[in-house]
């Protein structure tokens, strides 16, 4: 089958584990699938402004973006939001309450920020080694700390387009789930700790499916590749969909081929076998 397009999640699928490039083969063959006729989507749990440097240039196959777990579909040459989801006010205060109940870290994603507690910083800093690009890199670039923490959701509500708890020890996941079940959200893992969590109306499997309306694609001329439990309705979405080797086994299963790991070039190689 031909694919119309392609959805590519960012960390741990298409970028190299500097979390800021892609490898050159992976940069030729998404430059030889454009020119064959298939649109390539960027699809992460990024916002807009946090995207790496390698997508702030320009690039012929580079049309359009999903970011912050599917909250919205960005344009590239221009920045507009085509499609966007947001948190309402009493969500947000709900999830402060949930993560002061708990004893975690909360970040609020808006207006291309990360507002948090100088305690929710401070509380990241001992795990630095199993997110180290989010606690060195992003938090200094985009982190905007507030003492007052009652203030976020007044600030916030209906600009918020996700809601983050890096860090989530295993012994309050159960707990923690169980309370966010009881909220009017979606929430997925991202990696083993961190839950991400979003209007129930935005994932990147449902603002997949709203892109290809948009573009009169049909989903089943899709191909979906991701790593994360934040890709499951992604892959689930797609009509072809690729786990990468660094996948964890509950990602690998959903998929219905397994490539190799980023490290490995598995992107690459993942396009070059079912696009090229």
């Amino acid at each position: 089958m031909k694919f119309s397009l392609l959805a590519m999640d960012l960390d741990g699928t298409a970028l190299q584990p500097d979390g800021v490039s892609f490898s050159p083969r992976l940069m030729a063959v998404l430059e030889e699938v454009h020119r064959r006729g298939t649109l390539v989507v960027p699809t992460t749990g990024r916002p807009y402004a946090m995207l790496p440097p390698v997508l702030k240039e320009k690039h012929d196959w580079l049309r359009y973006a999903i970011v912050c777990d599917g909250s919205e579909i960005r344009r590239m040459d221009t920045g507009e939001c085509v499609l966007g989801y947001y948190l309402p006010r009493q969500t947000i205060q709900d999830l402060i309450d949930l993560a002061d109940t708990f004893d975690l870290p909360l970040e609020i994603s808006a207006q291309n920020q990360l507002y948090l507690t100088r305690k929710s910083w401070q509380m990241q800093q001992p795990h630095a080694q199993k997110i180290p690009h989010h606690v060195h890199t992003i938090l200094p670039q985009f982190g905007v700390i507030s003492e007052d923490a009652s203030g976020f959701a007044a600030d916030f509500g209906g600009k918020a387009d996700k809601v983050n708890l890096p860090v989530v020890e295993a012994e309050k996941k159960d707990r923690v789930l169980q309370a966010l079940s009881e909220l009017p959200i979606q929430a997925v893992w991202c990696g083993s700790n961190s839950l991400e969590i979003t209007h129930p109306e935005a994932s990147k499997g449902k603002t997949l499916r709203a892109l290809c309306r948009l573009l009169q694609i049909p989903p089943e001329q899709t191909l979906a590749m991701g790593d994360s439990g934040n890709d499951l309705s992604m892959l689930q979405s797609a009509g072809f969909s690729v786990a990468m080797g660094n996948a964890p086994d509950f990602v690998k299963q959903s998929a219905m081929a397994v490539t190799d790991t980023n490290v490995q070039d598995g992107a690459a190689k993942a396009i070059e076998t079912y696009l090229l």
